[in-house]
């Protein structure tokens, strides 16, 4: 879980200090969840670290990736998104959707 950590936040240009903000905890525990081979850690903070680093709490834990992992980021980049830009990208999708003739 270490090097995951630390490699998706160096890739997200984080340092231990942002990442540490953005979870509500400590530089110094960032640090510990980085270096430490059996870190103990809630499941709170695991997600709170998932979705700060645009990943899943499996991922971070496992090593392994899924295919749903590109579905859950354009999921929390919609939840973003403002009424009508969402309402653009629904009519996108619509012209995708319909059949050509």
């Amino acid at each position: 879980m270490k090097e995951r950590i630390q490699t998706l936040r160096k890739k997200k240009n984080l340092t231990l200090q942002q990442l540490a903000d953005n979870v509500n905890s400590s530089k110094s525990y960032m640090w510990e969840l980085e270096t430490k081979d059996k870190p103990n850690t809630s499941a709170v903070l695991l997600l709170g670290i998932s979705k700060s680093l645009d990943t899943t709490i499996e991922y971070l834990v496992s090593g392994v990736a899924y295919e749903a992992d590109d579905e859950l980021r354009l999921l929390r980049g919609y939840r973003l998104l403002t009424k009508n830009e969402r309402n653009s990208l629904h009519k996108i999708i619509q012209s995708f959707l319909q059949p050509i003739n």
